[in-house]
C-alpha cells in the first residue's frame, strides 16, 4: 500500500514533536540560582568611647637660658660636650681669672690699711677728747680729729663694697648653668675673647617637664571651660615616627581670644621623663573632653554613601542583606561611632558590599570586629584644629575625634 506511506510519515513526525516540544519548555523553565556573595563582617558594639578635640602643636621648653658671660676676658676652659644634659650649677665655662684675683688681693690689702688707720684715727680722737675737757686744745683742732676718724671709717666701707664687687667679679668667671636641662652648640673654644653680656655662649633648654603649645578655635572654648570645671584634662601630643602618644594635662588657656585668627591659645604640660617631645617639633595633639558612654562602635570601612546619606549593609540569622540607613555621630582613628539606625550585637559588612542587594544571600568569608580605640591614632573625621601661626601646612579647619 504505497498510498500509506505519507500518512505513516506524518505520524512518525507528529510523534517526534510531542517528544521534543515539552523537553524543550522544560528546559526554558529552569530558573538560574544566584551563588551567595561573599563577604567580611563585624558586629556592632557598644562602648566607651573618649572624645576629642584635635590641632597642631609646637613643643616648647618651659624655661631657656641663653648664657653669657657677666665679666670679660679671655675663655680658659669649656666645661662640657655640645649638646650634654647638664645640671643646675655644673660648670660651663672658666673666663682667666687672674687679673680679677689680683683685683681681690690689691683691695683686700686697701682694706686693711684703711682699717689700721682708722684705729690710729680713733686713738687719737679719744686723746683729744681729753685735752679738749682740760682746756689744753681748741674745739676746732678736736673737730678736725673727729672729721678724720669718720673719714677713715668711710674708707672702710668704700673699700669693703669694692671688694665685694671684686670678689663678685671673681665668682663670675666660674660660668655654671641655671637651669637643669640639654646644652645647645657653643661657637667659642678656649682663648677667645668674651665681651660680657653681648655674647651667648651656649643655650640651656629644660627638657623634664616641657610643654606643648596648641590653638583651637574660639567656639571650642566654652566646651573646654566646661570639661576643665569637672577635673583636669588630659592632652595627648602624637609625635611623628613614634608609635606612643605622650600623655600630659592641660595646664593653661590664654586670657583672650586672637582676633586675627578666631582661636585661642592653649598649653599642655608633660613629665617628658624619656626626652620623646624635643623643643621646636611639631606634634598632633587630642585634647581629651569626655567619654560617650555605650556609644554603638562599627568599622568605618562597614560605612557606605548614598544619594540619600549614610547606610550599611546588616545580615540577618539566615544571611540575608538588607540596606539600612545609619545617621553617623563621629569617626573616631577606624570607628564610626553610630547614633541612629543600628543597635548592638547587629552584623555588618565591611567587605564586599559591591556584589549584595537587597535580600541577598551573602556567605561569610571572615569577620572584621571593631578594633579598640587608638589613642593615638589619627581621627580620620574632621580636619584638625590650626596650628600656632606660622606653623607649616597648618591646616585651617578644626574637627573632634
Amino acid at each position: 500500500m504505497p498510498h500509506c506511506r505519507p500518512a505513516v510519515r506524518l505520524l512518525l513526525l507528529l510523534a517526534f514533536f510531542a517528544l521534543v516540544l515539552p523537553a524543550c519548555r522544560e528546559k526554558k523553565e529552569v530558573k538560574r540560582e544566584i551563588p551567595p556573595a561573599p563577604v567580611v563582617t563585624a558586629t556592632a558594639q557598644a562602648r566607651d568611647l573618649p572624645r576629642y578635640l584635635l590641632a597642631v602643636g609646637n613643643v616648647r621648653s618651659m624655661e631657656t637660658a641663653s648664657i653669657r658671660s657677666k665679666v670679660p676676658g679671655y675663655l680658659q676652659k669649656v666645661e662640657f660636650r655640645d649638646g650634654a644634659y647638664v645640671k643646675k650649677g655644673q660648670p660651663l665655662f672658666t673666663i682667666d681669672p687672674a687679673s680679677y684675683e689680683a683685683a681681690v688681693r690689691q683691695l683686700e690689702a686697701q682694706l686693711a690699711t684703711a682699717r689700721t688707720r682708722y684705729a690710729q684715727a680713733e686713738r687719737d680722737f679719744k686723746r683729744w677728747e681729753d685735752l679738749v675737757a682740760s682746756g689744753s686744745v681748741s674745739h676746732e683742732d678736736y673737730e678736725q680729729k673727729r672729721l678724720e676718724r669718720d673719714t677713715a671709717a668711710d674708707t672702710i666701707a668704700s673699700t669693703e663694697a669694692n671688694l665685694a664687687s671684686a670678689r663678685n667679679a671673681l665668682t663670675y668667671c666660674f660660668i655654671t648653668s641655671p637651669i637643669e636641662g640639654l646644652a645647645g652648640y657653643t661657637t667659642f673654644s678656649t682663648g677667645d675673647f668674651i665681651r660680657d653680656k653681648d655674647d651667648i655662649l651656649v643655650t640651656v633648654n629644660q627638657m623634664a617637664p616641657i610643654a606643648v603649645d596648641f590653638y583651637l578655635p574660639q567656639e571650642e572654648l566654652a566646651p573646654v571651660r566646661r570639661a576643665q570645671a569637672e577635673g583636669p584634662l588630659e592632652v595627648m601630643a602624637i609625635i611623628p615616627g613614634d608609635d606612643t602618644p605622650a600623655l600630659g594635662r592641660l595646664t593653661f588657656i590664654d586670657n583672650a581670644v586672637d582676633l586675627a585668627t578666631g582661636t585661642i591659645w592653649m598649653q599642655g604640660t608633660f613629665d617628658n621623663p624619656d626626652m620623646r617631645l624635643w623643643p621646636g617639633h611639631y606634634v598632633k595633639v587630642r585634647l581629651r573632653l569626655a567619654v560617650d558612654r555605650g556609644a554603638v562602635v562599627i568599622p568605618f570601612e562597614a560605612t557606605c554613601q548614598g544619594p540619600e546619606g549614610a547606610y550599611v549593609w546588616v545580615l540577618d540569622a539566615e544571611k540575608k542583606a538588607a540596606m539600612r540607613p545609619v545617621a553617623i555621630a563621629r569617626r573616631s582613628g577606624k570607628l564610626d561611632v553610630v547614633a541612629k539606625g543600628l543597635a548592638p550585637g547587629e552584623t555588618v559588612v565591611v567587605d564586599g558590599q559591591v556584589r549584595l542587594f537587597p535580600g541577598a544571600t551573602a556567605a561569610v568569608r571572615g569577620t572584621a570586629e571593631p578594633e579598640a580605640a587608638a589613642d593615638g591614632g589619627d581621627a580620620d573625621g574632621g580636619a584638625p584644629a590650626p596650628a600656632a601661626p606660622g606653623a607649616p601646612g597648618a591646616p585651617g579647619a578644626p574637627g573632634a575625634s
